[in-house]
């Protein structure tokens, strides 16, 4: 261990010791408390919603800011070793080329957010290491909570680990509440504003940590991103993001909250799609999370204002497949839309634009690969028929039932699609290869393996 840990350690330690003898200046602080009383969970339903909640002001006494500051100040300077930390959070700034830095507004800071109780680490040694970890411009892990509507757990589940680090589980009424000074409210106020004016909450959060060089919300985006998109892909359905959060291991790093990144989720929905996740559809969410999650991070979230991409980043079949199913899932208005979306997307992975008579290529590849699939949904002239009238602002003349089978049918065979996409991307294999298979199977045995993983891991 370093000795700047150790010196660090001593030097917190010093002055608890102090604080307990000193003759503390309070002020009064106000605080704004939301309060749930009973949380209701329900398979029938896809979030989560109660009936009773407190919203209350509290004014307490605390140890007042410029009394607390001034204290830990000059009682640090009187630690026998303060110099030598000072030298050493001085070296650790020389080291990344901050010759000139002042180490004490550093060593300040961090001993008001641990004296004072401010931070959201678990214990001193979390603390120190957070410090050191930003001196050193290390890694950053942040702890997150991603929350979503459109699934919920079966009756039996309360928790699930999709890895050693990631954990889907129930919502309770304690990942609602939160007490905040009333100066920080606004803060909270998006979430108080979900909470109450419907009563409803996602029912369900998955936790897990994300390890960035960078504090950087595109990095953090494509990891809630790609989460949301693997539930999508287990079975075609309307999970939709509620809120998202992720806090780092860091003294001067600030927490990431995104509190509606989609389409608010009681807005009118097309079809009845959700997730009721099973011990059968968690295993098989827990494949598609350790098998494509890296692909989807690469695919899915932002790209034009990446700024942490040193070139351009060209436009990929996938990326373009994920984008149209994702839209087609959210779609809230034309259900002739959400069948075109599907169908762009399923175009983009079995289609190039220099093709020929695209639509006989398009049904002739289709019905093959929904035959290697062994799906009963063929009609694949009629839904791409109706893709090309929408697109041109035409009417479709369907019948309500009709409409609704063809988008299902659609979505699905968009999702194993994708799903075939990202096996042969794990492979190094891309859409050329498939549509290789398609004309002669025989040119690329490792598509037809891969078609069979998905079908007896997926279907």
């Amino acid at each position: 261990m370093e000795k700047v840990y150790s010196d660090l350690s001593g030097l917190v330690g010093y002055l608890k010791e102090k604080i307990k003898l000193y003759n503390k200046k309070l002020s009064k602080e106000n605080y704004i408390k939301f309060s749930i009383e009973k949380l209701e969970i329900s398979t029938s339903l896809d979030y989560s919603f109660f009936q009773n909640y407190s919203l209350n002001y509290l004014e307490e006494e605390i140890w007042d800011h410029n009394d607390r500051s001034n204290f830990i100040l000059n009682e640090a300077k009187s630690y026998k070793d303060y110099n030598d930390i000072i030298y050493e959070i001085k070296q650790k700034l020389e080291n990344f080329g901050l010759d000139k830095g002042n180490p004490e507004p550093y060593l300040e800071n961090f001993l008001n957010i641990v004296l004072g109780h401010e931070n959201n680490l678990s214990n001193e040694s979390d603390d120190i290491m957070a410090l050191l970890n930003d001196l050193d411009h290390n890694e950053l892990t942040y702890r997150s909570k991603l929350f979503l509507y459109g699934v919920c757990l079966a009756d039996d589940i309360t928790s699930f680990d999709l890895d050693d680090f990631t954990t889907i589980r129930r919502t309770t009424k304690e990942d609602f509440e939160y007490k905040v000074p009333l100066n920080l409210y606004l803060v909270k106020e998006n979430l108080h504003f979900l909470a109450v004016t419907k009563y409803r909450v996602p029912s369900v959060v998955i936790e897990t940590r994300i390890k960035t060089k960078y504090s950087s919300y595109w990095i953090l985006s494509k990891v809630e991103q790609a989460l949301t998109m693997a539930l999508r892909l287990l079975n075609p359905s309307r999970v939709t993001i509620g809120f998202f959060e992720a806090k780092p291991n860091s003294i001067f790093s600030s927490e990431f909250i995104d509190d509606l990144p989609d389409p608010m989720y009681w807005r009118y929905s097309i079809f009845n799609m959700k997730n009721v996740l099973d011990s059968d559809k968690l295993n098989k969410l827990k494949l598609i999370f350790s098998e494509y999650h890296e692909i989807l991070k690469t695919h899915v979230g932002f790209y034009i204002f990446d700024q942490n991409e040193e070139k351009n980043i060209s436009i990929e079949p996938i990326g373009v497949a994920l984008d149209f199913y994702r839209e087609a899932l959210l779609e809230d208005k034309y259900v002739e839309k959400q069948i075109a979306s599907a169908v762009m997307g399923i175009e983009a992975l079995i289609l190039k634009y220099s093709d020929n008579s695209k639509t006989g290529k398009f049904v002739y590849r289709c019905k093959r690969l929904g035959k290697l699939f062994g799906i009963t949904f063929n009609d694949f002239e009629r839904v791409y028929d109706l893709r090309s009238k929408f697109a041109h602002g035409a009417g479709v003349d369907l019948e309500y039932g009709d409409k609704y089978n063809a988008s299902l049918g659609m979505l699905n065979f968009c999702r194993l699609l994708l799903l075939l996409s990202l096996e042969l991307k794990k492979k190094g294999l891309e859409k050329e290869n498939l549509i290789k298979f398609l004309l002669n199977e025989k040119t690329t045995p490792d598509v037809l393996t891969a078609i069979n993983k998905i079908k007896s891991s997926y279907i």
